[in-house]
């Protein structure tokens, strides 16, 4: 995606952190820069609005659990991987 946009040098990215947190939604809010975010955060800034787009984009997703998990966890996440039971 990041290849996309800079591919129109009109275009000024600014990085935030890795991790969104309210700091960078009011940020955005008080700069009145547009963030690209994910649906998840629909509802988190009342003087936001989030538009839905059908780009043809992706983000990777994973599980993150504890290191030494409790028994319902560790079953689920062999089921996850192929290696257990269906």
């Amino acid at each position: 995606m990041r290849a996309a946009v800079e591919a129109h040098p009109q275009i000024h990215i600014e990085d935030t952190p890795q991790f969104y947190d309210m700091e960078v939604f009011n940020r955005s809010v008080q700069t009145g820069h547009l963030l690209m975010s994910l649906d998840c955060w629909t509802e988190v800034h009342p003087s936001l609005v989030t538009l839905p787009v059908d780009w043809n984009f992706t983000i990777p997703y994973g599980l993150l659990y504890q290191l030494r998990p409790g028994a319902d966890v560790a079953r689920f996440v062999a089921l996850v991987r192929g290696d257990g039971p269906a």
